[in-house]
């Protein structure tokens, strides 16, 4: 059941008098509902890139630092 749903149901659970007097909250709160859920996705979606980016970052500095290593094993052997 998404949240909209749920307000919706709550909405019709009550006597229309109430529901006619409270529809705007009811309105604003679907409304809200699906604006957090936008932001729990924009959320998780720049997590998942930025853990990306520093898999990355990460890769990037140990294949340097082999190279380094080779470099200096190379080096140390021909002197």
């Amino acid at each position: 059941m998404t949240a909209s749903s749920f307000w919706k149901e709550a909405r019709q659970s009550l006597p229309p008098e109430i529901r006619e007097r409270h529809a705007a909250e009811f309105e604003a709160a679907e409304r809200f509902e699906h604006l957090i859920e936008c932001a729990a996705e924009v959320w998780g979606a720049a997590r998942r890139a930025l853990t990306k980016g520093r898999r990355r970052a990460a890769d990037a500095l140990h294949s340097t630092a082999r190279f380094v290593r080779a470099v200096a094993r190379e080096r140390w052997r021909t002197h």
